[in-house]
């Protein structure tokens, strides 16, 4: 077994606070919206949106299943696993993701946001 892991970073001048209830809270409007050819639909399929929820994303390709490991809204952190669908290879037992904002106040008192993604990749022997 092996881990595969990258990450990305991204900066935005959408206010924290707003930009996570977007991306990690209203992901079934969001997603549909900003990515349509990427993106079909996305239903709760168990759970309320809390840890241990199940979500169902609709792709082209299919459908990813994706489990809420860890919603935590004061400190902008939204992990996930991805348990189920066409994305995983033959190769691949999981797949984990860790979004977490950070706020970077500027000199003119404005705030912007600070995403990092950090995808992990179990791979099978």
């Amino acid at each position: 077994m092996g881990i595969v892991t990258t990450e990305s970073e991204l900066v935005s001048a959408v206010a924290p606070a707003r930009l996570y209830k977007t991306i990690a809270l209203d992901y079934s409007n969001f997603f549909p919206k900003v990515l349509p050819n990427l993106v079909k639909s996305v239903e709760i399929i168990e759970g309320d949106g809390r840890p241990g929820a199940i979500k169902k994303f609709t792709i082209p390709e299919g459908y990813v299943n994706q489990k809420a490991d860890v919603v935590d809204v004061n400190n902008y952190v939204y992990d996930y696993t991805i348990v189920e669908g066409n994305v995983l290879s033959d190769r691949e037992d999981k797949m984990c993701n860790e979004y977490k904002l950070v706020v970077n106040l500027m000199e003119d008192a404005s705030s912007r946001s600070h995403a990092s993604t950090t995808p992990e990749a179990m791979l099978n022997s």
